[in-house]
């Protein structure tokens, strides 16, 4: 359970309200990429509880963007600030007016702060940073955020690569394998009898039995298998195997068995196919969750009553942005950007 740093008692000597105390905490373990659902939850729940949290919040993102300009600047010696490790907003250091000394002392405060920040990000960057500069460098096919390819393999087979996804090919004169390491794309297969069809998924292997199939797999690793044409025999492990049927899906959870398939809206599932995002009265929280893939940082729903709300419409991905705004203003949201790496929608 996450907690949330509560304001001092007494003067607020530093000109820090409660609320931006409370930002600083949630802004760091924002940058730190490593939420559990159950702090998520508790950051939206801040968010929706008072509408000066999210301009806290974004007044607070500002200082940190300053920071980088500020430590550039010349200072004189300064002996360094000291602050309990346990006080109310410690995480801030002195952000705040007080001088102690003179403006080279905040300035060296800051500058301490700016290099702390830089630090704290670097490291908590790093393994999703490394997995993915590992997929790209065993991939021999990828797409960048919101980009879509085509490929045509040597054996006249072709894929068509979703926004931000990964596959290599292996291929020998006994089976045609290829791998894919991260996102979503599509098979149309070529005929050869003599030469199996497979796409590897995690743990998952998908060999076709027919001609068009899909393989998704998500940031959490759960794999979703789709049949356009003729069907596919899935396999996780030696004696756990599914066959998925034209017009059906298969979703997968790592660790667990393999479930039956099941019917699939087949228009939804593949509109993005021919660049375009459709949602048939569905949670917001899932329209969310599909546009997140098609551009660059987080989106947030501030409360739990915004994600139920419904959603229908046809969308075209090319400008995910438009997307958002759109969906802003039918559903009369308020948004906050926290520089490129989060937007919130809230009341």
């Amino acid at each position: 359970m996450t907690t949330v740093p509560q304001a001092a008692p007494g003067p607020d000597t530093d000109g820090l309200t409660a609320a931006k105390q409370q930002a600083v905490h949630w802004l760091i373990r924002l940058n730190a990429g490593d939420l559990s659902e159950q702090e998520t939850q508790a950051f939206a729940d801040w968010l929706s509880q008072d509408y000066r949290h999210s301009e806290a919040l974004a007044a607070v993102e500002q200082v940190f963007q300053d920071m980088t300009t500020v430590a550039t600047l010349e200072t004189r010696a300064a002996p360094a600030l000291s602050i309990p490790h346990d006080a109310p907003g410690a995480e801030l250091v002195a952000l705040g007016p007080r001088r102690l000394g003179g403006w080279s002392n905040t300035i060296f405060a800051v500058k301490r702060l700016a290099i702390a920040a830089t630090l704290l990000l670097a490291v908590s960057a790093v393994s999703p940073l490394v997995s993915r500069w590992l997929d790209s460098c065993r991939s021999d096919y990828r797409t960048a955020t919101g980009e879509q390819r085509e490929i045509e393999l040597v054996d006249g087979s072709r894929l068509l690569m979703n926004t931000d996804t990964a596959v290599s090919v292996d291929a020998d004169a006994t089976v045609r394998r290829l791998k894919l390491y991260r996102g979503q794309a599509r098979f149309w297969v070529a005929a050869d009898r003599n030469r199996p069809f497979e796409v590897q998924a995690g743990d998952l292997t998908v060999r076709a039995l027919g001609t068009i199939f899909e393989v998704y797999v998500s940031q959490s690793g759960e794999t979703r298998i789709l049949v356009q044409e003729h069907a596919v025999a899935v396999s996780a492990g030696a004696s756990d195997r599914r066959e998925v049927g034209e017009g059906q899906q298969l979703d997968y959870r790592p660790g667990q068995a393999l479930a039956a398939a099941e019917p699939a809206d087949l228009d939804q599932a593949t509109a993005w196919q021919q660049g375009q995002l459709t949602i048939n009265d569905r949670p917001l929280a899932e329209l969310i969750a599909d546009l997140e893939r098609y551009r660059s940082g987080r989106i947030l729903l501030a409360g739990a009553d915004l994600a139920k709300l419904r959603v229908t419409g046809v969308f075209p991905l090319r400008e995910p942005d438009r997307i958002l705004s759109a969906v802003r203003t039918i559903l009369h949201l308020r948004q906050t950007d926290l520089g490129p790496w989060l937007t919130i929608l809230h009341r």
